[in-house]
Formats: C-alpha cells, structure tokens, sequence
C-alpha cells in the first residue's frame, strides 16, 4: 500500500502535498463540526455538507493529473467558510453586545469558521501554484 501511495505523490510539490494535508484537517473538522452541532444556531448543515465534499474531492486530483479538478475544492471550501461565517454571525453578535438573544455556541462557531478559512486559504493557494514537479526523464 505504501509503494502504491508513494506511487502518487512522488512527482507533487510541496504546495500540493500541504493542500492535501489541509484537505484532510477540513475533512476531520467538517465532521467534527456536525458532531459538535447539537441543533445549535451557529451551525450549518450547508456549511458541513460543501466542505465534506470539497475535502473528498481534492482525493481524485491525487491520481488523475488534471488541474481543473483543484478549482472545484476550492470553490466548495470558500462557499463553506462563508456558510459557516454567515452562521457563526448572530451568536457571536449577542457575545459583542453582552446579551443572549439568540443564543448558540460563539466560541465553538468562531473556532470552525477560522479553521474553514485557513483551509480554504491553503486550497486557493494550491490552485494557483505548480502541483507537478518537473521529472527529468
């Protein structure tokens, strides 16, 4: 199973392998994230579902050498951060204003929406950089 995986990654650059790490940590966070929900107000299910997919679509562009296919997860990273932002707003609003009007976890909503955003920065990036290292053949 190793040599197959080594296989793969061998010819991708450094930027691509941490795109591939930050796909991982979104795909665990993504599931954390509707672990935690409970039915509270600062989650969405739209949020958790676009950055599930987008992790598990950043999968094929490990074996097929296509590099449209990066711009889906990033484009599912990026409406999934603002999803997760845009839910994360009004509880995090009753924390600044120091009154519990709607309610729902603002420290829990804040840390997924910033680890959302760094994942979806890290996935812009790989789009817009070399994935294949040049092999002398």
């Amino acid at each position: 199973m190793k040599q197959i995986f080594a296989k793969y990654i061998k010819d991708k650059t450094i930027i691509y392998l941490i795109g591939l790490l930050f796909s991982i940590i979104a795909l665990i966070s993504s599931i954390l994230y509707i672990i935690i929900d409970g039915g509270d107000k600062s989650y969405s299910t739209i949020s958790f579902v676009l950055m599930l997919v987008g992790s598990i679509l950043f999968f094929p562009t490990i074996f097929i050498k296509y590099d449209i296919l990066s711009i889906i997860p990033g484009l599912l990273f990026a409406f999934g951060f603002g999803e997760a932002l845009r839910a994360t707003l009004p509880p995090l609003s009753d924390v600044w204003n120091g009154v519990n009007f709607i309610g729902g976890n603002a420290f829990c909503g804040l840390a997924f929406t910033i680890i959302f955003f760094i994942c979806m920065v890290v996935q812009i990036v790989v789009i817009f950089n070399k994935k294949y290292k040049q092999l002398d053949q």
